[in-house]
């Protein structure tokens, strides 16, 4: 018997022995604190950039104040036009929101419409194109084209989908037409420019001599070439302009059309348009210089010149 239990024993000693040693599991080697660092850096740098390219948002801290949520539209010539925009980082939140996967893979855009009025009076928008514009900035310029035309624009993110999620939209503004011309057909280009180079004020009541933009004066007499001074051949040509006044506080923001203009300092202004063939509507705004308040009046008026038959006397009538 202690024989046969001396041989178990062997035998489980044995089947130990040739049982397979335990696997190791092999670590992977501690990674390079310093490596993973510069990684992260890298990546958060990429996020900051990417959100700086779609955040349209306004830092306060480059105005000096609150930003008031305005996109502004104004003319600079018959061919460009002038957008520049505030918005507080809220409103952005908001639209972030709204989009929710959306934002990610969407731009910033500037929509343009051509307005027009049916028969009825309504405006109606015409879609033209959409600016692809970037965060960082304010402002942008647009060109357009058939003036004069009445444009409007939307600030906003296109997705992938096509769905426009609209941030602001501007006022309406018309550009003048592509010349404009004096009582006899001669160019003045300077009138587009009366806002920061006409010396408001100085446009006579009754006559006399008219300063034009460019500071050259007329008579009212000027004749074009090939005007003849036979008493048989003479000509008539008539031309119309409009010229606004008013008077507000000084200090006060005054736009007419989306198009600021100066103010004398007692807070009058006055300022001229060329007005050809068709109802015109200036939209005259008045903004407190605490930006609080707005006030605006809008101005009417229709040109409608008709030109009657020429009416020739015979001399045997004397």
């Amino acid at each position: 018997m202690p024989a046969l239990k001396e041989q178990k024993q062997l035998s489980k000693t044995n089947i130990q022995n040739t049982a397979p040693a335990a696997a190791q599991v092999q670590l992977p080697p501690a990674p390079d604190q310093q490596a993973t660092t510069e990684v992260q850096k890298k990546i958060s740098a990429l996020k900051d950039k990417l959100l700086l390219h779609k955040t349209l948002g306004t830092d306060s801290s480059t105005i000096d104040r609150e930003p008031r949520n305005q996109l502004i539209l104004m003319v600079r010539d018959p061919f460009w036009l002038h957008a520049y925009w505030e918005m507080s980082m809220q409103v952005i939140d908001r639209i972030r929101a709204a989009m929710g996967h959306l934002w990610h893979t969407a731009d910033p855009i500037l929509r343009l419409y051509r307005m027009h009025t049916d028969a009825g009076g309504t405006m109606r928008k015409e879609f033209l194109s959409d600016i692809h514009i970037h965060g960082g900035i304010n402002n942008w310029y647009i060109d357009v084209d058939d003036p004069p035309s009445s444009f409007l624009v939307e600030i906003g993110y296109l997705a992938r989908d096509g769905q426009f999620f609209i941030l602001l939209s501007s006022n309406i503004v018309e550009t003048p037409q592509r010349y404009v011309h004096d009582s006899f057909g001669h160019p003045d280009v300077s009138w587009t420019g009366i806002p920061t180079d006409f010396q408001l004020g100085n446009y006579p009541e009754n006559g006399g001599d008219v300063l034009s933009g460019n500071g050259a004066k007329h008579d009212g007499t000027s004749r074009s070439s090939g005007w003849s001074d036979s008493p048989a051949e003479f000509g008539l040509k008539i031309d119309a302009e409009l010229v606004i006044k008013g008077e507000t506080t000084p200090h006060v923001q005054v736009a007419i059309k989306g198009e600021n203009i100066r103010l004398k300092e007692d807070g009058t202004f006055s300022i001229r348009y060329h007005l050809p063939e068709r109802r015109h509507v200036f939209p005259i705004a008045a903004v407190s210089p605490d930006g609080v308040e707005t006030r605006t009046i809008i101005l009417a008026v229709e040109r409608n010149t008709k030109v009657l038959e020429t009416v020739v006397r015979d001399e045997d009538d004397e």
